[in-house]
């Protein structure tokens, strides 16, 4: 008699990703430690969750962008067909305990999380070997610095010092320049039409909005037979910008305003 599959409830229960750190714990971190205090059973907290939270972006993108799925439930690394990425019915499935999920389902489980953060890798990764190594107090405090940005929201920062070590990590572009311009179109025309930005860009610009698409930088809704397209909250955070379209806007318009006045 054949065992009855597992529903896909189950299947995903130990799929668990760590949310943000609270940002009033890193400002009161900061806040005292700024005044000398070694507090630390904050440090332990704060420091924990960011650990948490940075091992959670590591595992999201090996599995977004290199297909390397760990598997819950006894933590072998699945490496998932290139085509499975296109096809999100397509099982991910352990050979080592036989864990098996679609494709689709696994990717619902981080996308909206705020997990996909290619550009900041090699940052999670000094973040996560110096956390474990470090024995005391001072040393949990040395890796990192918290800054502010956009919003009220937070973004780990390496220091200085360790930027060096972060470069051995550094990864190539991710998108080429052509996908870049047309992400630049869809940041200043937003809400844009996939036909307006073929109208631009030409046809190229289909592929491109695959891309952009895949990396979740964008969002598509359907408008009668087109699509609507919008930066997401991902990209805002990768380019460390405002949710906000008008703000993106008027961010980016900056700089091209001052070497204007230069002239």
């Amino acid at each position: 008699m054949e065992e009855t599959p597992r529903p896909v409830g189950d299947r995903l229960a130990k799929v668990r990703w760590a949310s943000r750190v609270n940002p009033r714990l890193i400002r009161r971190l900061y806040e005292t430690d700024a005044r000398g205090i070694v507090d630390e059973e904050l440090i332990d907290e704060v420091g924990v969750a960011l650990y948490a939270r940075c091992e959670s972006i590591l595992q999201a993108n090996e599995a977004h962008i290199h297909g390397r799925v760990l598997c819950p439930e006894c933590g072998q690394t699945i490496q998932r067909p290139l085509d499975v990425w296109r096809d999100r019915s397509k099982p991910v499935t352990c050979d080592r305990c036989g864990w098996s999920v679609r494709w689709g389902d696994y990717l619902a489980t981080y996308q909206d999380k705020h997990l996909v953060s290619v550009g900041a890798i090699a940052m999670h990764q000094a973040f996560v070997r110096d956390f474990r190594r470090a024995a005391t107090p001072r040393e949990k405090m040395l890796a990192i610095e918290i800054a502010e940005i956009a919003g009220g929201k937070f973004a780990m920062q390496l220091k200085t010092k360790y930027t060096k070590v972060a470069r051995r990590f550094s990864l190539r572009p991710l998108v080429s320049n052509a996908v870049l311009k047309t992400l630049s179109y869809i940041i200043h025309l937003q809400p844009v039409s996939s036909k307006d930005l073929a109208d631009r860009r030409g046809p190229q610009a289909y592929g491109h909005l695959k891309q952009l698409l895949e990396l979740g930088f964008i969002h598509a809704e359907r408008s009668g037979r087109t699509r609507i397209f919008r930066t997401t909250s991902t990209f805002s955070e990768y380019f460390g910008l405002s949710d906000d379209p008008d703000k993106i806007r008027r961010r980016l318009a900056a700089p091209q305003k001052r070497d204007a006045q230069k002239l």
